[in-house]
């Protein structure tokens, strides 16, 4: 009897009860899913975009959205911050500056089920910039490590002297020239060369091409420059002479460059008044670096002593 029970509880109505059944399920999913929780979603991460070719957005302003979202309270448990994208176009024609932009909430995607509470915070402040040319000069930054037996003829020269470089206007503005990097002139080296070196870019600041070059002169340290039959004269005021004085065999020294273009009439040899039996022949001549090696004689008899 019980078993009959059992049996015609399931089979007797069948369908009835099915469909019963059916929309109970269905009365209990619509419920349960408008039964919602709202729930603060913050740091969602901005995509900025930029349709502005001559503008750049500052890379140490990325703004970032709290979003309030409605909806079943799995669903929201299940979310994380990087389930919302959050996608803002900066209009054209903006200018260099802070710029505010308003966050509505056609520019945020949230999963289905859900929908949007609150924008905590609709206004968006974000820093940009106008990308710029600039023509600065540059400086070479060079370590003379020559060897004694040569010398630098003149600082090393580059070419070009400028660069026009490239990079956002409020960088550009600190920017009054360019330095290279380090330039090793080494012992090695005993004649002119041609070299290049790289530029030193500062952070966010392109060039087209990032190196210069360097055109260095080198020539012997000293050359010697034999003086034959020079003339002796007096330094002392108010004294003068009779007879004439000798002439001397010098030898000179100095740099190339100088040694090339002296002329007998820039050198001086003289003597001063003095008590001693013999007075010392003297040298002097208007360019720096060129010194007197020998002198014969080196010392002649006093001719104010009879």
């Amino acid at each position: 009897m019980k078993s009959e029970i059992f049996i015609n509880l399931f089979t007797k109505d069948f369908q009835r009860k099915l469909i019963a059944i059916f929309f109970a399920l269905l009365i209990w999913f619509i419920v349960n899913q408008r039964i919602s929780k709202v729930q603060t979603f913050s740091g969602i991460p901005i995509v900025l975009v930029n349709p502005n070719s001559n503008i750049i957005i500052s890379q140490t302003n990325r703004p970032t959205a709290n979003i309030i979202l409605r909806g079943p309270e799995k669903i929201l448990q299940s979310l994380e911050s990087k389930d919302i994208a959050v996608r803002l176009v900066l209009p054209e024609g903006i200018r260099p500056g802070a710029l505010k932009l308003l966050l509505t909430e056609e520019d945020i995607s949230i999963p289905r089920m859900t929908k949007i509470e609150n924008i905590v915070s609709q206004t968006i402040i974000v820093e940009v910039d106008e990308m710029r040319e600039k023509e600065v000069p540059v400086r070479l930054l060079f370590n003379n490590a020559i060897s004694d037996k040569y010398r630098l003829i003149d600082n090393p020269k580059i070419e070009p002297k400028t660069k026009l470089i490239n990079g956002p206007s409020k960088r550009l503005d600190s920017i009054n020239y360019l330095t290279t990097k380090p330039f090793l002139i080494d012992s090695s080296r005993n004649k002119s060369f041609v070299s290049s070196v790289s530029l030193s870019l500062p952070s966010g600041v392109k060039c087209e091409f990032d190196k210069v070059k360097v055109l260095v002169d080198i020539e012997s340290a000293s050359k010697v420059l034999p003086m034959r039959r020079q003339k002796l004269s007096i330094l002392s005021q108010g004294k003068t002479l009779d007879t004439p004085l000798p002439h001397v065999d010098a030898v000179v020294s100095g740099p190339p460059t100088i040694i090339d273009k002296l002329k007998s009439e820039d050198i001086k040899f003289f003597i001063e008044y003095g008590e001693d039996e013999k007075l010392k022949v003297n040298f002097w001549c208007p360019y720096e670096g060129v010194y007197l090696q020998s002198v014969m004689p080196e010392y002649i008899s006093n001719p104010w002593k009879k």
